[in-house]
């Protein structure tokens, strides 16, 4: 039986996604309201990078599964409808949910009797059950609701759909069992979770535990530094064939996750339980450009500046190197270069 899917919002996560069920015989239509994405897939083509994932799209498109626009498309029996709105930090360091809201609205009105709505973008914990629940009520349609995380890696997304297990949660026991029916068609691995909220804070845990790792690693150069102490030596041998440790190498953390996913943690629970380490962890991530090239114009001002080279190369935008990705979400190059320019142009 064929399946059809509305995938709302077309950034990385939400193209990569309906591309993929599309491949595999879903009837897939993509809502999205930005004109540079729209122009790009008119082309064929994604407005990000990822290996050989052009070619998907293409396949995807001429086949006549997968389809796109600024609406809604109306679709012949039940619709899967998969939320993958950003929703990115505001000013104040909180979740800015105004247009994940929004879609939530619109949805209301378009449900029909049997739909399903699976939610795809990281939220706070509760999300679900206490806002998007109560809303798409007003409907008065018979619906199906539930969260399945997205966890994959930017630069293999694609890849890692087939490969990756999806963890899958229902507002109530129906809805997980029609949620888990449509992911089996599709994935090689379910993990059914009775309890929304659990699938919520794994997205979060997924990313702020990595955060904290670097973090760790950070802390590590910090405190090596400060003695004159070699701190990547000192991480390689820690690690050397001894099976308990597995510190990560230091160095400025960013990303369209890393970045916020600690604070949306913080921001899911009361003031008496919430979580100190993992916003902890994100502060020393977040001063690893002032603390790093602090030591560095140190070291550096302390010599004869004649003899200094007059130009900086700079390796790389993106956010991470490996998989290979050309988002600048997140990226704290731009930071480090303004940094590297007003030092130089303070010493002149």
């Amino acid at each position: 039986m064929e399946k059809n899917v509305c995938v709302i919002g077309l950034g990385y996560v939400g193209l990569t996604l309906g591309v993929f069920f599309a491949r595999q015989g879903a009837r897939v239509h993509g809502v999205e309201i930005s004109e540079d994405v729209l122009k790009s897939l008119e082309q064929k083509k994604a407005h990000f990078y990822e290996k050989d994932f052009d070619l998907e799209l293409s396949e995807a498109i001429d086949s006549g599964f997968f389809s796109f626009g600024k609406d809604y498309l109306d679709m012949d029996g039940p619709v899967h409808y998969i939320i993958s709105i950003g929703t990115p930090l505001n000013s104040e360091v909180k979740l800015d949910d105004t247009a994940f809201c929004m879609v939530i609205n619109s949805l209301a009105k378009v449900l029909k009797n049997g739909d399903v709505v699976i939610l795809r973008s990281t939220v706070k914990v509760g999300t679900t059950r206490d806002i998007v629940k109560p809303t798409l009520d007003q409907s008065n349609k018979l619906y199906y609701l539930g969260f399945a995380p997205e966890r994959t890696a930017e630069g293999s997304a694609f890849e890692e759909l087939s490969k990756l297990p999806q963890i899958i949660s229902g507002i109530d026991d129906q809805s997980l069992s029609v949620i888990e029916d449509f992911f089996n068609m599709f994935c090689s691995k379910t993990v059914k979770l009775p309890v929304v909220e659990e699938a919520e804070m794994i997205k979060l845990l997924n990313n702020a535990e990595r955060d904290l790792m670097f973090a760790m690693a950070n802390e590590i150069a910090f405190m090596a530094d400060s003695k004159g102490l070699n701190a990547h030596r000192i991480i390689e041998f820690a690690n050397f064939e001894y099976p308990r440790s597995n510190i990560k190498k230091p160095g400025p953390v960013g990303g369209p996750c890393l970045e916020k996913d600690s604070y949306i943690l913080e921001e899911s629970f009361e003031s008496e339980n919430k979580p100190k380490l993992f916003v902890n962890g994100r502060k020393v991530n977040e001063s690893v450009i002032e603390k790093g090239l602090g030591m560095f114009f140190k070291l550096y001002y302390s010599k004869n500046m004649q003899n200094h080279p007059k130009k900086v190369a700079v390796l790389g935008f993106a956010f991470k190197g490996y998989p290979i990705t050309n988002d600048l979400r997140g990226s704290l190059v731009l930071s480090v270069i303004n940094t590297v320019k007003n030092s130089f142009s303070a010493a002149k």
